[in-house]
């Protein structure tokens, strides 16, 4: 869901996951950083998110998670299994 120019919702409510929180992909001058990566319960519609805005998961250099929590966690060891 389109934000802004270099802001885009991928994740959260029917985007992914029910219980996701908002995910957005942060997307300038080249450089890629999602915020928050959801419950790794619906990683494959987050990547096909992230490709819908243009956005190859692989160049994505940065995550931020505002979550300091077990669910923070896995989030991150969702994504490794993407090659992040």
């Amino acid at each position: 869901m389109y934000i802004t120019g270099e802001i885009d919702q991928v994740g959260g409510g029917k985007l992914t996951a029910p219980e996701d929180a908002a995910i957005y992909l942060i997307n300038f001058n080249g450089h890629a950083a999602l915020v928050d990566a959801g419950s790794g319960r619906a990683q494959p519609r987050l990547m096909d998110n992230i490709r819908a805005c243009g956005v190859d998961p692989d160049q994505i250099e940065y995550l931020v998670s505002v979550q300091r929590s077990a669910v923070s966690y896995q989030q991150k060891q969702g994504l490794s299994k993407y090659g992040r």
